[in-house]
């Protein structure tokens, strides 16, 4: 082993990478602001969730034994899911292009599901190495994540799509980090973008008839029931459409008593 390379710095992708890198004396490559995010998170340890980012459940709609249950759970727990990364990492950019054996492939970054997710692509032989930037079977979640409550990455991560649709071949080889590998790259974007904006519209439309809450979204969004172990992403998820319908102008928010309430423009 002489290089570890990390798509993103969620845990089931970059948990071993610092365990194996110390045990193994070579160099973590990632993306900096992945690698910053993991640095971040594991030094961000509390007994209890901070103020504002209970607040900012509040808003979502998260009643008392949801609130209850998610203070229980302590924050910073990200610690506990990843081994320490050595001091350093080596930075991949998008557009870079690495040479692994005798081939090249191309760094290629994409938003939404986590801030700089990287790609490697293959130009040599058609095949794009894409962990959960695309994925077969399922859309990657996309939420709003507490560094950054006013963002919007639902529409980063349409405009990834785009730019990968652009730049890569139709029938490129997707190699997933959940699921099998795949053909047709272009067709499967395609369904990505076309199941998100199906869902938008009939979010716009539901918010045309009341408003809702974050938590009143699970059934227009999602096709099973949300349980409590999944209840925070799926608040996140709903967050995030909610949040791409304010920024593009279709929806308006309005908080009361600490809840944000939106409805159709």
């Amino acid at each position: 082993m002489t290089r570890i390379f990390v798509t993103h710095f969620h845990p089931d992708h970059a948990g071993c990478a610092g365990w194996l890198a110390n045990r193994n004396k070579v160099r973590v490559w990632m993306n900096r602001t992945e690698w910053l995010f993991i640095r971040m998170l594991v030094a961000d340890q509390q007994d209890e969730p901070p103020k504002d980012v209970l607040e900012r459940r509040i808003f979502q709609g998260y009643d008392q034994r949801h609130l209850d249950r998610f203070k229980a759970q302590g924050f910073g727990n990200f610690a506990r899911a990843v081994s320490r990364l050595p001091a350093g990492h080596r930075r991949l950019e998008d557009g870079q292009h690495v040479r692994v054996g005798g081939r090249v492939w191309q760094v290629m970054t994409g938003g939404g599901h986590t801030p700089e997710h990287s790609c490697l692509v293959g130009h040599h032989n058609g095949v794009i190495i894409a962990g959960d930037q695309i994925l077969p079977r399922i859309t990657s979640n996309i939420s709003i994540m507490d560094s950054e409550p006013d963002s919007d990455p639902l529409g980063e991560w349409l405009a990834s799509i785009a730019k990968f649709r652009a730049a890569l071949p139709a029938d490129m080889l997707v190699l997933p980090a959940h699921g099998f590998p795949f053909s047709g790259l272009h067709v499967r974007l395609d369904n990505l973008v076309e199941g998100h904006l199906e869902r938008l519209d009939q979010l716009e439309e539901a918010l045309r008839i009341k408003p809702l809450r974050a938590v009143d979204c699970f059934e227009l969004l999602f096709a099973r029931p949300v349980t409590d172990e999944v209840f925070g992403l799926a608040a996140g998820e709903a967050m995030a459409h909610l949040r791409h319908l304010e920024t593009t102008g279709r929806a308006k928010v309005e908080t009361l008593d600490g809840v944000g309430w939106y409805s159709a423009v």
